[in-house]
């Protein structure tokens, strides 16, 4: 749903008078001024007068904003477990989920008695990304690949040739510091290239739908303020990888395999894996080390239970830890499969 004429609402705090509009003023009284009673588009303090008179309604219709978020609000409905309507603001835009049908129409009856709405619809769009449901299978996606191909056309990468991975491995020596512009004409070729912009756009993509694009945005990103010509062909890379996989998102699967279910108490050692030797070790040994001093003391009663034989500790192999595309380079091979278990799916196909 959409708010017509959203800061048209909000009530000022302070006093602010403003010129009258030609067509207004009377004959005599053209040196009188207007003091405004609500806020207008074009002033500074709009955006938040119009969020504070929003949140005073959402509040009063029983909705708690949420502190994590605090474009999210809440509420409780006939006290059931999963039973509860989802508000999410995003200025003037807004998405409604419940569990219940009717409790949806029923907020939007509320808005509409306190603003002027607009119904848009079963949600298609919205902040450039797209939402496919798949109601019988009850599955949804997340995708950008309007958002992408933007992206790749403002960079003269549309026609570019697709790679399989977001980092190619003989890239690996190549991203450091060594290769960034030493003399004043290499740099001056390089402040021509949009490079902030290219990561910035990545970046987007990356937040909302592409988590498999981190680890090596995570690296270009380094070099924004003096990137080389090195660095550039990293991130084309990165480009070429989004051509070939504009298709994919995250896939929200109500029967996926991959959820988990823990009901009960469990009485026997439970078994925590790790993707890291370091953290394995620490666990699993009662050594102190001046190189620790930075963890907090809570986190320190993971030995305790470890050594009580409560918890045991594991080395997890990186080819089937997810985890790992995060952290480090990925060679082909396993490149898919670790992105499958992310959930970043192809909208027509699941990969295995």
């Amino acid at each position: 749903m959409d708010v017509v004429t959203s800061f048209l609402y909000g009530v000022l705090d302070e006093e602010i008078f403003m010129r009258q509009l030609p067509s207004f003023a009377r004959k005599g009284q053209e040196s009188l001024v207007c003091r405004l009673l609500k806020s207008l588009y074009g002033l500074k303090q709009s955006p938040r007068q119009w969020n504070k008179r929003f949140d005073e309604f959402m509040k009063s219709q029983g909705f708690t904003r949420s502190v994590e978020d605090p474009c999210v609000y809440l509420k409780r409905v006939n006290n059931e477990v999963f039973g509860l309507v989802i508000l999410v603001l995003y200025v003037d835009d807004m998405l409604i989920a419940a569990k219940d049908k009717s409790e949806v129409e029923k907020v939007k009856t509320q808005l509409s008695t306190e603003f002027s709405m607009k119904d848009l619809g079963p949600a298609k769009h919205i902040l450039g990304m797209e939402i496919h449901r798949d109601v019988k299978g009850g599955r949804l996606w997340l995708t950008q690949g309007n958002y992408a191909r933007k992206v790749l056309e403002r960079f003269n990468m549309l026609d570019a040739k697709p790679v399989g991975t977001p980092l190619a491995n003989h890239f690996k020596h190549q991203l450091s510091a060594k290769f960034c512009p030493l003399d004043a004409m290499e740099k001056g070729l390089m402040s021509k290239i949009s490079y902030e912009s290219a990561v910035g756009s990545l970046m987007y993509l990356m937040v909302c739908t592409r988590p498999d694009i981190a680890y090596a945005l995570g690296k270009v990103s380094k070099y924004n303020v003096n990137p080389g010509k090195v660095h550039w062909e990293v991130v084309k890379w990165i480009l070429r990888y989004i051509k070939g996989t504009m298709g994919y998102g995250l896939l929200f699967d109500a029967h996926s395999h991959q959820a988990k279910t823990l009901v009960g108490f469990v009485e026997l050692r439970l078994c925590t894996r790790f993707g890291h030797k370091s953290a394995l070790y620490l666990a699993a040994n009662q050594v102190m080390s001046s190189k620790i001093k930075h963890i907090d003391v809570k986190y320190h009663f993971i030995k305790q239970v470890v050594s009580k034989g409560k918890v045991k500790v594991q080395k997890v192999a990186g080819t089937v830890n997810p985890a790992d595309g995060f952290t480090k380079y990925i060679p082909l091979e396993s490149f898919s499969s670790h992105r499958a278990k992310l959930q970043i799916l192809p909208m027509d196909e699941e990969e295995n």
